[in-house]
């Protein structure tokens, strides 16, 4: 009985240090499960969001529901709160449907340091249908001024505006499972 009781132990051990170690792995930024969302679609209207909440299982891709983008209506997807320590990560990784592959040129903004002047920026044009999942390596992030480091992340934003960006009048995405991932 004790050397089954070690055993029952010591599996437990090793299964939450396997759960323990694919947390780490990864950190959602958001699952669009919840609202309202954490995102506002001005820095001078915090209570405007971008998205709408989407429950059609079509444009679901993880869990029970996803958010639905109209950007020529709301062109900036400003979030409220990211997560301050991107340093143990390696890629932004999110999936993104599109009804058109029109084009769209999306910026994807993560701000670092103080004043909002200095930043990761990277650019991604929207070329499918569908689903696709977007995996963009923060390495490949170009840096805008002087970045204090992804160890002091202020702010992330996705705008179709701004940059090399327009909006597009056909442009509607649904966005789902936003993270961080360590490849």
């Amino acid at each position: 009985m004790k050397t089954s009781l070690s055993f029952l132990f010591a599996g437990t051990f090793v299964l939450a240090v396997l759960v323990g170690n694919s947390r780490a792995d990864t950190l959602e930024i958001d699952s669009f499960e919840t609202q309202p969302f954490q995102w506002q679609a001005a820095m001078d209207q915090p209570d405007r969001a971008p998205f709408t909440k989407e429950a059609s299982a079509q444009k679901i891709k993880e869990g029970s529901a996803s958010a639905r983008w109209s950007v020529s209506q709301r062109p900036w997807a400003i979030m409220k709160h990211a997560p301050e320590d991107w340093s143990s990560y390696q890629a932004l990784s999110l999936w993104i449907y599109a009804d058109k592959a029109n084009g769209q040129v999306l910026n994807f903004w993560v701000y670092s340091g103080e004043g909002g002047q200095n930043y990761y920026f990277h650019k991604l044009v929207v070329d499918w249908t569908g689903w696709k999942q977007i995996v963009l390596p923060l390495s490949e992030f170009h840096a805008v001024r002087d970045p204090a480091g992804w160890n002091k992340v202020t702010g992330f934003m996705i705008s179709g505006k701004g940059g090399e960006a327009a909006p597009l009048a056909d442009s509607v995405l649904w966005l789902d499972d936003i993270k961080l991932e360590s490849l």
